[in-house]
């Protein structure tokens, strides 16, 4: 894809997927994007999908990269207490956000290049055993989620392999986890760009 073809891609992506519930920005969205678009060594993990903003757009650049892979998108479709209602980010919660999910992935043909898994991150990790060329934690916020998320998972990411971890700078959890496993650790060259931070590995492999 030439640079002018890019960037047409990103307006109309931009335009379609602004419809989609959630806690994505458009500047986010299109990072994950051009990472899913990009030559990554091996499988694309989602941990926390909601209603399938973030899903889309890395769905979508599996699409126009023609990789034979899927988005693996893990959420057990329950809600997070922020955002169930009454919640601080309270949203129209119904008890279960995966209709919207294969809802919003219908709606804009990306079904097939996602593979749901509806569980919590901890219990499909037990199952997982491929290399992770890309890794987007938005799961729970809590410290000690996003450190487990992070510790798991991170294991399978190979040299040359990304990690992007969601609102790493207004929330406590995620910014800790951060300033502890990711930033002064020589295997990542990490930096910040909008609320995300996110991590290439330099060094140690895949463990």
């Amino acid at each position: 894809m030439n640079l002018t073809d890019y960037f047409r891609k990103i307006f109309i992506l931009s335009e379609n997927f602004k419809s989609i519930e959630g806690f994505l920005s458009e500047l986010e969205g299109i990072i994950l994007y051009t990472y899913a678009l990009s030559n990554i060594p091996g499988e694309i993990v989602e941990i926390g999908s909601f209603k399938g903003k973030s899903t889309s757009w890395l769905a979508q650049g599996v699409l126009d990269s023609k990789k034979k892979i899927k988005v693996n998108a893990i959420d057990p479709h329950t809600g997070s207490n922020e955002h169930k209602n009454g919640g601080k980010y309270s949203t129209n919660f119904n008890g279960s956000t995966f209709n919207d999910f294969t809802n919003n992935l219908t709606r804009y043909g990306l079904t097939k290049f996602v593979n749901p898994i509806k569980q919590t991150s901890m219990n499909a990790v037990k199952e997982w055993r491929g290399k992770i060329g890309l890794l987007f934690i938005d799961g729970s916020h809590k410290y000690d989620d996003v450190r487990n998320d992070f510790i798991k998972w991170s294991k399978f990411v190979p040299i040359g392999g990304i990690i992007i971890l969601h609102d790493t700078i207004k929330w406590e959890g995620p910014k800790a986890v951060v300033e502890e496993l990711i930033e002064g650790d020589k295997n990542f060259k990490s930096f910040k760009l909008h609320s995300m931070t996110v991590a290439e590995k330099v060094k140690g492999g895949q463990k």
